[in-house]
């Protein structure tokens, strides 16, 4: 059995971990920690060393894997394991040093696959992994290659898992079948006259999901992000599902900002915009990135592109009749 925990960094989630699997364990089941964080500066061995006095007193046989964990060998069949933390692994084998020029979908299949190689040989596997996708891409090189790869196994293993929580403040919130019926029930029902919206952090897999639950197809489907919206041809009433909404509003600050300034004016056209979307009665779903968390951008334009994209999702939310949150591949309804 394989549970799915994630949450941002801060957020209590190791902790929770730990909590869970010793709680959840059996006296007779010997518990271990599988280790995958390379002590590579003083900044990892100080967070490392919080690790090992966090485990302290909690039974914790501790295993050093930064790669291949196919590989490795737990003590018994009935052992429950806590795999801390899947990013980790990622970046490992993404840049290993053995390795050259390795294919990115080879790299995510090799860590999946690996996963469940390691659930084979225990009783009870779970794992932490990081909300990273709720915030602008930083600047380093192959950051959005990261950071798709990781939404990609998270996607796969929340598929898989028995057990999905994401941790809040300290705070676990179950995911997975937290409210399955409601959604399951409605599937396949395409109500046009509703307004919905739908959001999430990048790559969590909103629009795949959207497109499924309400089987919609590939030509009535427009993407900001590969298409702007003044060039589009289709009228909106011809559209069943718009993605990327928070790039219209990147669009206005970077076309209409005066020495990273935007007027109230400007805002309000780009209101215009998105509200005439939802105006002709044949209302097109409309999936938006989270990008309002991590830390406040430098550049004046980027806190005001952030800033508006959370209030124009406040908007959105407040006038719509459905709204989802999509985390991890897994819907959960908000309104």
């Amino acid at each position: 059995m394989i549970t799915l925990i994630t949450g941002a960094s801060g957020s209590g989630k190791s902790l929770f971990a730990e909590q869970y699997i010793h709680k959840k364990r059996k006296a007779e089941q010997k518990l271990v920690y599988i280790a995958t964080m390379k002590p590579y500066g003083k900044e990892t061995e100080e967070k490392i060393n919080r690790h090992k006095i966090q485990r302290q007193g909690k039974e914790f046989q501790t295993i050093e894997c930064y790669e291949n964990i196919e590989t490795i060998t737990v003590p018994t069949k009935n052992s429950c394991v806590l795999l801390e933390c899947l990013s980790n692994v990622l970046a490992n084998e993404m840049y290993s040093e053995t390795v050259e020029n390795r294919d990115d979908a080879i790299v995510v299949q090799k860590i999946y696959q690996g996963i469940l190689q390691l659930e084979k040989k225990c009783e009870h596997l779970v794992i932490v992994t990081n909300e990273i996708f709720s915030e602008e891409l930083p600047d380093w090189e192959d950051s959005a290659i990261y950071t798709r790869n990781l939404g990609i196994l998270n996607q796969m293993l929340a598929k898989y898992a028995q057990n999905v929580y994401e941790v809040v403040a300290g705070i676990p919130l179950l995911q997975k079948n937290m409210s399955p019926s409601a959604i399951q029930e409605e599937q396949g029902e395409m109500m046009l006259e509703k307004k919905i919206v739908v959001l999430g952090g990048a790559f969590q897999g909103k629009t795949q999901w959207a497109k499924e639950h309400w089987q919609i197809q590939e030509e009535e489907c427009l993407d900001l992000k590969e298409s702007s919206f003044d060039k589009e041809s289709r009228s909106f009433d011809q559209l069943k599902l718009i993605s990327h909404m928070e790039k219209m509003v990147e669009w206005y600050c970077k076309k209409e900002a005066k020495e990273d300034e935007i007027s109230q004016q400007e805002i309000e056209n780009c209101w215009f915009k998105i509200e005439k979307m939802w105006k002709n009665g044949n209302n097109p779903i409309l999936i938006v990135d989270e990008i309002g968390y991590g830390m406040v951008p430098m550049k004046k334009t980027a806190r005001k592109y952030r800033e508006l994209t959370g209030r124009m999702t406040c908007k959105l939310a407040e006038q719509a009749d459905e709204v989802y949150r999509v985390i991890a591949g897994i819907p959960q309804r908000l309104k």
